[in-house]
């Protein structure tokens, strides 16, 4: 089966409609007004992507006033775009750990040195492979940047969270290319050129994780087999081999 059928024919989670709240994106406009819509996933290139992207803001309103009805949109077409699990995670990694700084659950980390981090990534990688989403219980309390430990959550939590069939599955790496070909499918006014980076707004609020030290906690084969493990189900799914 592609990987599509495998998205498409997903059961939903229990607790579904509980998380409606934590849906993420938007409705994209198109030639022929045909609803489309954009399921947001951090840390796939989604800042670049939303920028870009020309929104239809009152379908939007729409959905959200049906309590998210599918039914609601005949004929609707959805699409996400997805990126290599590990790779995402190394990067949300460092959303989280410049944001939450030196609080819960980096309030041991209060050394310096790349020693330091290279401890804080280790214990953080073990909670999170342990617990999954309820890393989450961290950000109770939190007024800013609340939803900050979802750019580590697997891409699958997502899906499951979005009640609707997930038609087209795009691919970060190859995103220019896949882009024009749903376009055309689609009628998608949008026009994206990927070049691998976006502008993030938030940037001077962030303690920098750097690409080489990125590259460093990846060859931490302990943290790397784990992280290997836990999405596994996002690699299968997606095309991703490890």
């Amino acid at each position: 089966r592609t990987r599509e059928d495998q998205l498409s024919n997903r059961l939903n989670s229990s607790g579904l409609r509980e998380r409606l709240s934590q849906v993420y994106g938007w409705f994209v406009k198109t030639n022929d007004d045909s609803p489309v819509y954009y399921v947001e996933i951090p840390k796939t290139g989604s800042s670049f992507t939303k920028a870009h992207i020309q929104k239809d803001v009152k379908k939007m309103g729409l959905f959200r006033k049906s309590g998210y009805n599918c039914s609601a949109f005949p004929n609707l077409k959805s699409f996400v775009i997805v990126r290599e699990p590990l790779q995402r995670f190394l990067s949300g990694y460092g959303t989280v750990r410049g944001r939450v700084r030196n609080k819960a659950p980096f309030s041991s980390c209060n050394g310096t040195g790349l020693e330091n981090e290279k401890r804080c990534y280790i214990n953080f990688v073990n909670d999170f492979t342990s617990t999954g989403e309820n890393i989450n219980r961290y950000a109770r309390g939190r007024t800013r940047y609340p939803y900050v430990f979802n750019h580590v959550l697997s891409q699958m939590w997502f899906l499951d969270i979005f009640p609707c069939k997930i038609d087209y599955v795009l691919h970060t790496e190859n995103l220019s290319e896949e882009w024009g070909q749903l376009s055309k499918l689609l009628n998608v006014t949008s026009v994206l050129s990927y070049r691998g980076k976006g502008n993030n707004q938030n940037e001077g609020d962030k303690m920098k994780i750097t690409r080489s030290v990125r590259n460093l906690f990846r060859n931490i084969s302990t943290s790397t087999e784990k992280l290997i493990h836990y999405f596994k189900q996002d690699s299968t799914c997606f095309g991703y081999q490890h």
